[in-house]
């Protein structure tokens, strides 16, 4: 029966004619091969009982070819894995392209040969698409299996198959249900649409040729892009990738870099390293830091692997890795995002046909980013657009800072590694609120001062004036020069203080350590050059309203004694934070 199947199957795809450059039959499946054309014939004569499809060739180094075909590229790939399951074919069965033919022997006298590297036309073969009847009524396409033999060749599918049938299902408009590769009422409902829309009988059971078909459907997308399995022996990977897109560019372990030929963002970049499940670990970290991994998407790490996903107005991004053996290998796939089509089938294709081989990439410089480092393993490090400083404002991590921070920061951390969100935006007041995207615990917060800003008092603005070089806040000292701004605002004080940028929307502390304003930022007098020395602030007033009309908990502080040097430092490195945003 099995065989039957195969020989089905075979017959049905062989008489379907091309419809685009990937579906081409230019590709043979090559079972055995012989020294002397008598022996190849015996094993073809035995082959032939269950395999129509059965040629013989001479090849180029004087041995004789025993293969199955013609198919396209697409529909080889899909046979070999389907017939090598089940035994009828030796494993270590594989493709060739008709291009590694010499003269075919056998048949005798058949039309559809290989000489000199290329196909001789062949017969055309009739139409099997649509046809009518005398009334005009469709009439069904003929079915490569029944039912029970549809649902035999089925249960040979793996999950990632079935997830793949059910990714063209929903591509082509007939599934909405989860990718999860179980084939419940949804899943056989969109097979059964599908068939319809294509002139099958609508069984719900999609027959070996009819997911070929589905699937040749969907990848067309991936015409023109060079779909190839590309050895990197050095970084012990194979994988398919698009070669008319992405050319080989060098080594910077742990990455092999193919970038895009025409200019544009494509590119893949193989993953290849030695290491342990800390290493991996690392490498998570450190990937997320990459311009080529956007800032938004999915963040997935399991024990031996990881999967980063994203995508921004520029690029579509998907990097996974996977530790086996004291080896961290895996791959990133870049592409423009106006090329959003093909970005899911060029993962499910290279994904399908990453295989280990022996060898990795070297150890490169190690995943710790020094200050100030551009790139790491010859890819740019994200860069943050801004760094300001801020102050924690309560025990639950609510961070008072300047307006520089923005509704356009697609990112807002604090010491780089703590995620926060944009609660309340008043540029204003020269004003932002940020609030922790997960629990915080800070050290310290700081106390507003109750009683209105007095002149001339001796105030410190706490900042990170060397963004996140330095481990500690810095301590500006000065003096309020005025309680109100240049044009009269009453809510800004003007200081007699000389602060670094990265100063801005950190706390202005008084002699008790308590918060006397918000420092600005130093454009708040627009294209003015200021003299020297003047710098301002959002009061103390200003301040605690908008907190209150937030409905932020926050504490005052009426205290009267003055703290010594030293408590105000400490109390200044507890609440100072730096803030990074990111666009």
């Amino acid at each position: 029966m099995l065989r039957n199947v195969i020989a089905a199957t075979i017959l049905i795809f062989i008489s379907i004619a091309p419809v685009n450059a990937q579906s081409v039959k230019s590709m043979w499946i090559q079972v055995e091969t012989l020294d002397t054309e008598e022996e190849a014939l015996g094993r073809i004569l035995a082959y032939k009982t269950f395999l129509p499809a059965i040629a013989g060739f001479k090849l180029p180094n004087g041995e004789f070819g025993v293969v199955v075909g013609p198919f396209s590229e697409l529909e080889s790939k899909y046979l070999l894995t389907q017939f090598s399951q089940t035994g009828l074919i030796p494993p270590d069965s594989f493709i060739s392209p008709a291009t590694q033919f010499g003269q075919q022997f056998y048949p005798p006298n058949e039309d559809a040969t290989v000489e000199n590297g290329e196909d001789r036309p062949k017969e055309t073969k009739p139409d099997t698409l649509l046809s009518v009847d005398e009334n005009g009524k469709p009439i069904l396409r003929q079915a490569d299996e029944t039912n029970s033999q549809a649902r035999a060749s089925e249960r040979l599918l793996s999950k990632d198959d079935k997830k793949l049938l059910q990714s063209a299902l929903k591509d082509a408009g007939f599934y909405t249900g989860d990718i999860d590769g179980l084939y419940g009422r949804g899943t056989r409902a969109s097979m059964s649409r599908w068939q319809d829309a294509n002139h099958f009988e609508d069984t719900g059971i999609l027959t070996t040729a009819q997911r070929a078909e589905l699937l040749n459907n969907y990848y067309a997308a991936l015409d023109g892009l060079g779909m190839q399995l590309v050895e990197d022996r050095a970084a012990g990977i194979a994988i398919e990738m698009p070669t008319n897109a992405v050319s080989f560019d060098g080594y910077t372990a742990p990455f092999a870099h193919f970038i895009a030929s025409d200019g544009s963002e494509a590119g893949v970049h193989l993953i290849s390293q030695p290491g342990d499940r800390t290493s991996l670990y690392a490498l998570y970290d450190v990937m997320q830091t990459l311009s080529i991994v956007p800032l938004e998407g999915r963040r997935k790490k399991n024990r031996n692997n990881f999967v980063l996903t994203g995508a921004n107005d520029k690029i579509i991004s998907h990097t996974e890795a996977y530790l086996s053996g004291g080896e961290i290998k895996g791959f990133t796939l870049v592409w423009p995002a106006d090329r959003a089509d093909q970005a899911q089938k060029l993962i499910d294709r290279m994904q399908r046909s990453f295989e280990r081989q022996p060898g990795v990439l070297p150890r490169g410089q190690g995943t710790d980013i020094e200050p100030g480092q551009a790139m790491l393993g010859g890819l740019d490090l994200r860069k943050a657009t801004s760094v300001v400083s801020g102050a924690f404002i309560n025990d639950v991590g609510m961070v008072i800072t300047t307006s520089e921070i923005t509704e356009s920061c697609e990112r807002i951390a604090a010491f780089d590694d703590t995620d926060f969100e944009l609660i309340r935006f008043a540029p204003e007041l020269g004003l932002s609120l940020l609030a922790p995207k997960t629990g915080v615990q800070p050290i310290g917060f700081g106390t507003v001062r109750a009683a209105p800003n007095r002149l001339n008092t001796r105030v410190s603005a706490s900042g990170y004036s060397f963004g996140g070089t330095l481990s500690a806040p810095s301590l500006t000292h000065g003096s309020i020069a005025a309680t109100t701004g240049l044009q009269g605002e009453e809510h800004v004080d003007r200081l007699e203080l000389s602060p670094f940028v990265s100063d801005a929307g950190g706390p202005v502390l008084g002699s008790n350590g308590e918060i006397v304003g918000i420092l600005n930022a130093a454009n708040q007098s627009g294209d003015r050059q200021l003299p020297s020395g003047v710098s301002f602030m959002t009061d103390n007033a200003t301040l605690s309203n908008f907190l209150t009309e937030t409905g932020v908990d926050f504490k005052f502080n009426v205290a009267l004694d003055t703290k010594s040097a030293v408590e105000i430092e400490r109390m200044a490195a507890d609440m100072t934070v730096w803030i990074s945003c990111w666009e």
